[in-house]
């Protein structure tokens, strides 16, 4: 694995997986057209370095998709995990500290999580189904619903873009290209 590249720019061509990237064509229709969801196990992290396994985590993300950055200064990949920061302060991501999260989304069309480290105490994901909610509040409550689609004012978190407010606004529904898409994040609200 010695790519001598940066690991946003690794595209599936330079990460060839001859038995395993057949199911990972599948895994990407399943992942945008599917349940969305697959957990892959077995890969000995432990055993790896911290640039080995980010060259791995994103030559399999190559199979499904384009990098994209995570923050304003463009890293490929966020390391969840307490640092130690305030999660009052408003530059801070609420994956740097030991605030649990809400429910929330990621600006990407598909997410990867790769646990280089169980956490001694808590560290457990939890998923939920944004078009069962949709489903649900269209039957049980439709006025609300509505709202969902009025764009709300949501915290830049300190990664603001020159010119612009501290806070973007956005619906947490939209609908795109006949997609449901959902952006939301309570804590920012």
């Amino acid at each position: 694995l010695s790519l001598d590249m940066d690991i946003g720019s690794i595209r599936k061509e330079d990460f060839p997986l001859p038995y395993f990237s057949e199911h990972l064509s599948r895994l990407a229709e399943k992942l945008l057209h599917g349940i969305g969801v697959e957990v892959l196990r077995g890969l000995p992290t432990a055993s790896y370095s911290l640039a080995k396994s980010a060259t791995i985590f994103c030559g399999i993300g190559a199979h499904l998709g384009s990098a994209r950055s995570q923050n304003a200064s463009g890293h490929i990949l966020g390391h969840v995990r307490d640092m130690g920061a305030d999660p009052n302060d408003t530059n801070t991501r609420i994956y740097q500290t030991n605030a649990p999260q809400t429910f929330h989304t990621d600006s990407a069309d598909v997410v990867g999580l790769m646990c280089l480290c169980e956490a001694k105490d808590g560290g457990d994901s939890l998923l939920v189904s944004a078009e069962t909610i949709y489903n649900e509040m269209r039957e049980r409550r439709p006025d609300l619903l509505e709202k969902l689609f009025d764009p709300l004012a949501t915290d830049r978190r300190g990664e603001v873009p020159e010119g612009m407010q501290p806070f973007l606004t956005i619906p947490p529904f939209c609908w795109y290209d006949d997609k449901l898409t959902v952006f939301y994040q309570r804590q920012y609200i």
